[in-house]
């Protein structure tokens, strides 16, 4: 009765390294989330530090940027949001036409923000500490939309390479552009709103 029970273990070292790997990734990719997040936050705290010693923001004889075109822009953002989740969703099921629309659409939506930036770019005169700022904020942000792009674009390039048992690539684009969606909605509040 007792032999029935004593079944051998069997272990799979390069499932478990697979496995082990794929921890590590998400983990490095939080880390990265992290650090790059408290950069983001320096930024709007510079902003802060900039607006307290102004008696008025912007500086008198300094223009507010108008915010309908980065609303506008914004939206897009936003909206990318959705077909960034949906990649991960139809590379679980194995749905190539879907996930390859999908990036498309958010490559698309990227690029349309990144006209729009340029748009909000020529808004402001430079030469003063509301516009350094404002071009600051923007650019860093700018970047990090064109590495998104990039990103997607080598997904999408290597998309028949990915399955619904591997797709870390897919998941870690995804990942950044969340990421890039949730850090612009604090900088439009920062340079638009307050």
């Amino acid at each position: 009765m007792a032999t029935q029970f004593a079944r051998p273990v069997t272990f799979d070292e390069a499932q478990y390294r697979q496995e082990q790997t794929l921890k590590n990734r998400r983990f490095g990719l939080q880390l990265w989330r992290l650090a790059n997040g408290i950069v983001f936050v320096f930024f709007i705290f510079a902003n802060y530090l900039m607006r307290s010693v102004q008696a008025t923001w912007p500086p008198e004889g300094i223009a507010r940027a108008d915010a309908l075109i980065p609303t506008l822009f914004t939206i897009a953002m936003l909206v990318s949001w959705l077909p960034t989740r949906l990649t991960q969703a139809s590379i679980r099921k194995d749905d190539h036409v879907a996930l390859v629309r999908n990036i498309a659409t958010v490559i698309g939506l990227g690029i349309l923000f990144l006209i729009g930036v340029g748009l909000m770019w020529r808004q402001l005169t430079p030469g003063n500490a509301y516009s350094s700022i404002y071009y600051a904020m923007l650019g860093f942000h700018a970047v990090h939309v064109l590495v998104g792009i990039v990103l997607f674009g080598v997904v999408w390039s290597q998309h028949i390479n990915y399955s619904k048992e591997g797709y870390w690539g897919i998941e870690a684009a995804s990942v950044f552009w969340q990421f890039v969606v949730l850090m612009w909605i604090f900088f439009y509040l920062v340079l638009y709103i307050i």
